[in-house]
C-alpha cells in the first residue's frame, strides 16, 4: 500500500469517526429534547384535566344559582294578614343520600362508554357536599376504573379538600393503600388551594420528604403555575429545593407570562450546582424574553453561563 493511499485511507476513517462523533452528539440532544417534550405534553394534558374538572365545578355552581326559587305556600290564615312562610329551597337535582349507592352502580354499569361519562359527570355535580365523604368511601373501595381511578373520584376529593380541608386530609392521610392515599391526597390539596392556596402549598411542604410529599409539590404548586405563574416563581424562589418537582412546569408556563423571573430561577439553580436547568431552557427562556423587554433580556444573555453558540444566536437575532 502506497503512502498516499494509506494517507486517503487515514483521512476516510477520521472522517467517519467525526461524523460518527458528531452524529451521536446529535442523537443525544435529540433525546434530551423529545423527553422535554414528553414531559411538557405530560404536563399539559393533567392541566387540561383540571381545567375541565374547574368547568364541572363552575357547571354545577350555576345550576344550584339558576334553581327554580322556592315555592310560596299562601293558605287561609295568610290572606287574613298573617305572614306567609316560604318552604325552604331544595336543588331538585341533588341525589338523596338514601339512593347515592344505587345510583353509583346505575353509572358505572352504563352499557356504553359515553353513557358512562355523562352518568359520571352527573353523579359529580349532583352529589350533596356533605355526602362527599361517603361517597369517597365508596369508590376507594372499588378497583381501577370503577373506583379510584376514575375522574368522579378526583372530582369528588377536590371538592371535599374546597369545602372542608381538616377533615379531607385526614382522611386522605388515613387510607392504608399508598397509591390510593398518594391520589386522594394530591386532589384534596388541589381543591383546598383554590380556596387558600397558601396554606395549601404550605401544608405540603411541610409533608415528610418522600413520593408522597413530592406528588403534593407537584400537584398544588402545578396548578398555581397554570393560574398565576408570578406567584408560584415568587413561592419556589423562597423553596429552592422543590426545583425538581415544579420548575418543569414553571418553565413550561411561565416563560410567556415572566419570563425574567424564570431566568432568575434558572440563575439560582445553577448557582446552587443544578446547572442542566440552565444549559437546557435558557436559550429558550432568552428568546421569548427578547421578545418582551430585549434590553433586560441582552443583559441577561451577555452575562449569563451559556454556551459561545447559543448566545450568538440570541444576540444576533433580527431586532
Amino acid at each position: 500500500m502506497t503512502t498516499l493511499q494509506k494517507t486517503i485511507i487515514g483521512t476516510l476513517l477520521a472522517a467517519a469517526v467525526t461524523t460518527g462523533i458528531f452524529e451521536a452528539g446529535q442523537n443525544s440532544q435529540l433525546q434530551d429534547r423529545i423527553q422535554r417534550l414528553q414531559e411538557q405534553q405530560t404536563f399539559l394534558t393533567h392541566q387540561v384535566r383540571q381545567l375541565q374538572e374547574a368547568h364541572q365545578e363552575t357547571e354545577r355552581q350555576v345550576a344550584e344559582l339558576q334553581a327554580p326559587p322556592p315555592a310560596v305556600k299562601i293558605n287561609s290564615r295568610a290572606s287574613a294578614g298573617q305572614t306567609a312562610t316560604a318552604s325552604p329551597r331544595t336543588d331538585t337535582n341533588t341525589i338523596p343520600s338514601n339512593l347515592l349507592e344505587a345510583e353509583f352502580e346505575r353509572g358505572l354499569s352504563e352499557s356504553t362508554w359515553g353513557g358512562r361519562e355523562a352518568a359520571l359527570e352527573r353523579l359529580g355535580k349532583n352529589i350533596a357536599t356533605n355526602d362527599l365523604p361517603r361517597a369517597l368511601a365508596f369508590l376507594v373501595q372499588r378497583p381501577g376504573r370503577d373506583g379510584l381511578e376514575t375522574p368522579l373520584f378526583d372530582n369528588l376529593a377536590s371538592r371535599w379538600g374546597e369545602a372542608d380541608p381538616n377533615a379531607a386530609t385526614v382522611w386522605a392521610n388515613s387510607l392504608q393503600d399508598t397509591n390510593a392515599q398518594a391520589r386522594a391526597l394530591t386532589k384534596v390539596l388541589l381543591g383546598w388551594s383554590k380556596q387558600h392556596r397558601g396554606d395549601a402549598v404550605n401544608y405540603a411542604a411541610d409533608m415528610p420528604a418522600g413520593n408522597l410529599q413530592d406528588a403534593a409539590v407537584k400537584q398544588v404548586v402545578g396548578d398555581w403555575t397554570f393560574w398565576d405563574s408570578s406567584g408560584a416563581a415568587k413561592w419556589l424562589a423562597q423553596n429552592p429545593q422543590f426545583a425538581d418537582q415544579t420548575l418543569g412546569g414553571l418553565i413550561f408556563w411561565g416563560q410567556g407570562a415572566c419570563p425574567a423571573a424564570i431566568a432568575d430561577l434558572l440563575d439560582q439553580q445553577y448557582s446552587l450546582g443544578h446547572t442542566n436547568w440552565l444549559q437546557q431552557q435558557g436559550e429558550q427562556v432568552a428568546s421569548i424574553w427578547l421578545s418582551r423587554d430585549k434590553a433586560a433580556a441582552r443583559a441577561w444573555i451577555e452575562q449569563a453561563p451559556l454556551s459561545g453558540e447559543a448566545k450568538q444566536r440570541l444576540l444576533n437575532r433580527d431586532p
